[in-house]
């Protein structure tokens, strides 16, 4: 009889343990990040970015198993401050929150051995619904997305997690510019012509239309206003500051392409053209009607700093394509 409950109590023992080391093992597993929204909070889990990732539509979208990879580029907490307030991200409806989150996620694995190594960039369509085109280029030994610099990279189940220090989100073409110190007086003449052109307000505050500025730094800036004895922005006469920026923004997307010459309307309603030559991106405008002989004013930029500032991809977009040869470029810049 000793033998016996001696042997049922080793037996409860040995089960005891099988079923201790067992809901381990199923703890273990259930812990362990099998989504996407998973490997997002473990590795970044207490980024800001995560924070705000969790409360969009995508943390349920992607917190179950899919049939299809993603890639997810997540900004730095700096990248993040840098672009927003505390206040604004606190104050985002769940409408702009998902769109923000949005633009940050695409639906395709794209490893960096996938990437086209060209001087143009590959496109890829965002998650939030809008069919927004994400830029997305592997160049120079480095990987960009709408020219923001990839600085880590995290390859999991369902997805590869990039974390970028900058931030790609190409919505507001006039915050990127007023956050650039080397396009100040453009900016300021932008919003100039824009506060007394309703035209030009309409087009370029709102986030669902596509655009493109092409903008001159200051120094291209302090050479026209030199050369026309000004002493700043403000002393341009509306109507000339009118002209001037009509020529350096398209009412569609411009984007150079390696393979042929783009021809576009400028907001003036004058023809221009982008093309590449001999490794040079070029910009044209006050083109003849047959797009021939008479291709006024020029600036180039080498294909090797448009590819690392990158396209801005979007509902509009900043190529910062005149940065160079500025001083005789247009009547006016």
């Amino acid at each position: 009889m000793k033998h016996l409950f001696k042997t049922l109590s080793y037996t409860a023992i040995l089960s005891m343990l099988l079923a201790f080391f067992s809901s381990c093992s199923n703890d273990d597993s259930s812990s362990a990040p099998n989504t996407v929204s998973q490997q997002v909070l473990s590795n970044y889990g207490n980024s800001e970015f995560a924070k705000l990732y969790k409360k969009s539509k995508f943390y349920d979208e992607l917190n179950k198993e899919i049939d299809y990879k993603v890639d997810l580029f997540i900004p730095t907490n700096a990248a993040l401050e840098s672009e927003f307030s505390t206040e604004e991200l606190n104050s985002l409806g769940q409408k702009e929150l998902d769109r923000l989150i949005g633009l940050h996620i695409v639906k395709v694995d794209y490893n960096q051995s996938k990437f086209t190594k060209k001087l143009y960039d590959t496109e890829a369509t965002n998650n939030d619904g809008q069919s927004i085109k994400a830029h997305i280029s592997y160049n120079y030994g480095n990987l960009y997305i709408n020219g923001v610099k990839a600085v880590e990279k995290k390859n999991e189940k369902y997805c590869a997690i990039y974390q970028i220090d900058g931030f790609p989100d190409p919505r507001d073409i006039v915050r990127i510019l007023a956050a650039d110190e080397d396009y100040s007086k453009f900016y300021s003449l932008l919003k100039k012509v824009a506060d007394n052109e309703s035209r030009l307000k309409s087009l370029i505050y709102n986030k669902e239309n596509d655009f493109t500025i092409f903008p001159v730094d200051n120094d291209g800036v302090n050479t026209y206003l030199k050369d026309n004895n000004y002493t700043n922005v403000e002393d341009i006469p509306l109507e000339k500051a009118e002209k001037i920026i009509g020529r350096h923004v398209a009412k569609i997307r411009v984007e150079a392409n390696p393979d042929k010459a783009i021809i576009f309307t400028n907001f003036n309603g004058e023809k221009s053209k982008v093309e590449i030559k001999n490794g040079q991106a070029r910009v044209y405008y006050q083109l003849e009607d047959n797009n021939s002989s008479k291709e006024n004013s020029q600036s180039e930029v080498n294909l090797s700093e448009l590819e690392k500032l990158g396209l801005k991809g979007g509902t509009s977009i900043l190529t910062k394509l005149f940065t160079s040869g500025l001083s005789d470029l247009f009547d006016a810049f």
